[in-house]
């Protein structure tokens, strides 16, 4: 059990991709995966080329924090729709 919790508190700890994301969030960017790419899109003059070349950068840890984010909605929209007709 207390390896468990390890675990998870490791798991929730931020990393500079969630910080970068957040970062890019704040200021309107959508951010989304396609055919193994990040893809964004941003309001006019939301993105810095110190932001762009970031996003360039980390794109692999980005990529799978976008997968992460993306799986624990799945997630929990499966946990909330138990009991009431939806699959587990």
């Amino acid at each position: 059990m207390t390896t468990q919790l390890r675990l998870t508190a490791h798991r929730e700890r931020p990393t500079p991709a969630d910080a970068l994301l957040a970062q890019l969030r704040t200021r309107g960017v959508e951010l989304w995966i396609d055919a193994g790419r990040v893809r964004h899109r941003a309001p006019t003059g939301a993105m810095t080329m110190s932001m762009l070349l970031a996003l360039k950068d980390a794109e692999a840890a980005v990529l799978a924090t976008l997968a992460r984010d993306a799986a624990n909605v799945a997630t929990e929209h499966d946990v909330k729709g138990a009991g009431r007709g939806h699959p587990v």
